[in-house]
């Protein structure tokens, strides 16, 4: 019987694993947790050489199993204690949406949902977004997102990259405001 094997994304050596071999993971994934707001970001750290590469993979390659991948790979940083109903993701723009095929996030968060054994879903619908000078002050204060509706009680929210912390924040501001908890935010890399 054949063994299956596999080219690191990364390195391009041959590996057991899917997508990296042992020695990438460990240079490349290194959990931090940063503080937003009121609330904490788990991340599989700085958004650079490794996770930079996996992410533009990702996104400009359409290639899911390494945001499913980085998903599971943030599940083995998830407390057990933390009791969620589902994982949902925020969601890109729809410009971007359809240039890149698809959300890049959702592909993170269903290996994490997957890895967690809980269902993932897109909660979130984005505002189309135009220039801040073309917008009136009241359709500026609607903010981003629209929640659809729904009947969770506690959700984990999950974005590809945290630069400044404005997507999240708007994200689980508009989650929370539907009547929802955000019990844990994580992300795949933070700049």
């Amino acid at each position: 019987m054949k063994r299956l094997t596999f080219h690191c994304l990364l390195c391009l050596g041959i590996t057991r694993q899917s997508i990296l071999c042992s020695e990438c993971r460990r240079l490349c994934l290194n959990p931090t947790e940063t503080k937003l707001d009121d609330a904490s970001v788990v991340s599989l750290g700085p958004f650079n050489a490794g996770l930079r590469t996996m992410i533009l993979h990702l996104k400009h390659r359409r290639d899911g199993a390494v945001g499913f991948y980085l998903g599971q790979q943030l599940a083995r940083h998830f407390p057990a204690q933390c009791p969620i109903d589902a994982v949902t993701w925020v969601p890109s723009q729809p410009l971007n949406r359809l240039k890149r095929g698809g959300d890049v996030s959702a592909h993170i968060a269903q290996g994490f949902a997957d890895a967690i054994q809980r269902p993932a879903t897109g909660l979130l619908d984005p505002r189309w977004q135009w220039h801040g000078r073309h917008r009136s002050r009241a359709e500026r204060k609607l903010g981003q997102f629209r929640v659809r509706p729904n009947r969770l009680g506690q959700v984990a929210l999950i974005d590809d990259v945290l630069v400044t912390g404005r997507t999240m924040t708007g994200a689980k501001q508009a989650i929370e405001a539907a009547g929802i908890r955000v019990a844990m935010m994580l992300t795949a890399a933070q700049r």
